[in-house]
Parts: structure tokens; sequence; C-alpha cells
């Protein structure tokens, strides 16, 4: 049986920009959110989270189950990317700091400041106008099939808009 080589011979990583905290504000049990653990400059890459493609078959599936809030929907593909690494824990904000932009060619999910940001401030991303009109915060609740889709258009940046009202949902 082949053993691994000791952990003190593999490359050490630098640690993430972000850290995960507790976000009780949201109402939900075991609710998480991610924050910065540095200060970040505007355009920072804050994650490249890798992400599990889904044709839309999955897609459409996985939109039945409590996991569909955290799909990212691909637009012209209909199928999507689960996040994995802190891009599956970036909680909704009316004014994100967070942009995001899709790389299904590569599975991936690039994250990046989309404002300079102090250390220890929550890092949000805009869940898009499908989530406000499917009952988002109006009605209390997380929105009813919100798609994270607004954001694989290179044209679509919504880090900037402001949709009015407090911050976070």
């Amino acid at each position: 049986m082949e053993t691994l080589p000791p952990a003190a011979s593999a490359p050490a990583l630098p640690p993430p920009p972000w850290r995960i905290v507790a976000a009780p504000w949201t109402g939900e049990p075991h609710a998480r959110g991610i924050a910065a653990a540095t200060p970040l400059r505007r355009g920072a890459l804050v994650d490249a989270a890798p992400a599990v493609r889904l044709d839309a078959a999955a897609y459409a599936a996985v939109n039945a189950t409590p996991l569909a809030h955290y799909v990212f929907a691909e637009r012209g593909t209909g199928g999507g990317l689960v996040a994995l690494s802190a891009g599956s824990l970036f909680n909704h904000s009316r004014r994100p700091n967070v942009d995001y932009r899709l790389d299904g060619a590569r599975a991936r999910i690039l994250f990046t400041a989309a404002r300079d940001v102090e250390a220890g401030e929550e890092l949000t991303i805009s869940y898009g106008v499908p989530w406000w009109e499917e009952g988002g915060e109006a009605e209390g609740g997380r929105g009813g099939g919100a798609t994270h889709a607004h954001m694989d258009d290179a044209d679509a940046f919504l880090a900037a808009v402001r949709l009015g009202g407090s911050d976070s949902a």
C-alpha cells in the first residue's frame, strides 16, 4: 500500500482572505457567513471556488431540494454550478461587497471584492432580482427558486447597484 509523504513536505498554502462566521441574524439554524480575515482592496480575489457542474437535468432535480439556494445558474446551458469552498456561504445583501463570475469551462466561481473591505466585515453577494421577485426579503424568506443567475453575464455585475433598504436580508 502506498503511503502519503509527511505533511511537512507539502507546500504550505497561504491562509484564505476570509473566515467562516456565525450569522444568527438570518434566523436560520446553524447560519453561517463569510467575513474578511484581512482588509481587501477593490478587485482583490476573495475566492476561486471550485464547483460541481450540474447538467440541465441535475440542475432541475436540485432545484426541487433545499440545495437550490446553493446553485449558481449558468445562462444558456440550463445547468448550474454548486460552489465549494467559501462559495456557498456568502449571504445576500442589497449592497454587496463581493462580485462573482462563473467560469463554467474550469468549473469554478471567481469572487472578487467589489469595493475596499475592512477586516471583520461580512462578505456578501447579491442574489439578484429573481430572489426579490420570488418571495425574498419582502416576505421574510430566502425566495423560491433563487438562482444566482445574474452574475454569469459579463455585463451584469450588480454589486454597484443599490436596491434600497437595509444591507442584509
